[in-house]
Parts: structure tokens; sequence; C-alpha cells
């Protein structure tokens, strides 16, 4: 499953799978969690519910 994470001052979403970096669709970087979201689902890619947000 994959698991969203937002990382705080940068503005950018990545998605991680077992703590690796995932790339979906030849991308590895999203601007929000909800184009991350859209960008799983197109792929039929199951993803946690639960965004991971950063503060750093």
């Amino acid at each position: 499953m994959l698991r969203i994470v937002s990382l705080g001052q940068t503005g950018l979403c990545v998605m991680l799978r077992d703590g690796e970096l995932v790339t979906v669709s030849g991308r590895c970087h999203w601007n929000s969690p909800s184009d991350a979201l859209r960008s799983a689902q197109a792929e039929k890619m199951p993803v946690s519910d639960m965004v991971i947000r950063t503060i750093v």
C-alpha cells in the first residue's frame, strides 16, 4: 500500500511503499496530496487514507 507524504515547506508530495520512493506514471513528486492520490488511483494502486505531513 502506498503512503502519501507531504513534504512541509517544499510544497511537494511523494509516495512511499515500505519506506521507498515510488514512481507512478513516470512521476515521483506531485503538487498536492490530492494530485498524488488521483495518479495512484488512475494506476489502480492502493493508497493509505492517511497523509503524512512533515514540518521541515
